[in-house]
């Protein structure tokens, strides 16, 4: 089902699956596999000095991964959860929150999918970039490790 997924079905998964996603207006702006772009809007996610919130920040880095693994393995039934996870705050966000990520290719990923068919269970490390709107400047690095289950 892989490449029939579009940024109109990963906005539904993640609505109907994440309401924090709809609070924080969430949008797919781009899937282009092996990348998705979600952004959301300052407005819904700022703090008391007008930046973006950095649990928001975060939160938006956890979702990106877990749609994109969702798009990648096509499967509505698997059950993604973040087993850990690192973010580096680098700047202040002062626009829109756009988080960038891509799936790594080659071998991690081949092993990631055989291992998910194969055993119902398999583990991927994915590395978000959340960029400010205004400037376009990487203002946050998140790395997490996902895990599939059936």
């Amino acid at each position: 089902m892989r490449g029939m997924q579009t940024s109109e079905a990963i906005e539904r998964l993640l609505y109907d699956s994440m309401p924090l996603a709809r609070a924080m207006e969430v949008r797919a702006t781009m899937y282009e596999p092996p990348v998705l772009v979600l952004e959301a809007p300052l407005e819904r996610n700022h703090n008391h000095l007008g930046t973006a919130f950095g649990g928001s920040i975060a939160c938006l880095a956890m979702l990106t991964g877990y749609a994109l693994l969702w798009a990648e393995l096509g499967d509505p039934k698997a059950h993604l959860v973040l087993k850990e996870c690192n973010i580096r705050y680098l700047r202040p966000i002062q626009g829109k929150l756009r988080a960038r990520a891509a799936l790594p290719q080659g071998e991690p990923l081949e092993e990631f999918k055989t291992l998910f068919h194969r055993k119902s269970k398999g583990r991927l490390m994915l590395k978000v970039e959340l960029e400010d709107g205004v400037s376009g400047a990487v203002a946050a690095v998140f790395e997490g490790e996902f895990v599939a289950i059936r």
